[in-house]
């Protein structure tokens, strides 16, 4: 994982932490990959790229929308789909594409939609 990112990549994690670097974005991974294995978590994430826009040569906007069936939250209580989406900033630097920025939202359960307003 240590070389999938920038050395100033800026995480922004599903609980709302921000990671400002790429030694706290790996240590905060750690620490929670080390959470899971203490709650005994099934490992059954899968996440797909949904969309993947170039802005430039060596910039592209990734949208990545991910689930994890079977996922307990730490109460032990079970979900039945526990989904989100990341959208990610990623570059190109020396002929390999890194993460640069990570925005990861929970989905589930789904926030309320905003009403529409009618126009002025």
């Amino acid at each position: 994982m240590l070389l999938s990112f920038t050395d100033d990549v800026d995480y922004v994690n599903r609980g709302g932490g921000w990671w400002t670097s790429k030694k706290a974005n790996v240590e905060g991974h750690e620490a929670i990959h080390d959470m899971l294995a203490r709650q005994k978590q099934k490992m059954t994430y899968r996440s797909t790229v949904a969309k993947m826009p170039f802005l430039t040569p060596h910039i592209a906007l990734v949208h990545a929308t991910w689930e994890w069936p079977g996922f307990t939250m730490p109460s032990g209580e079970p979900t039945e789909d526990f989904k989100g989406i990341s959208t990610m900033v990623m570059v190109k630097q020396k002929g390999t594409w890194l993460i640069r920025a990570v925005q990861n939202t929970v989905t589930t359960p789904a926030a309320p939609t905003p009403p529409k307003r009618g126009r002025a």
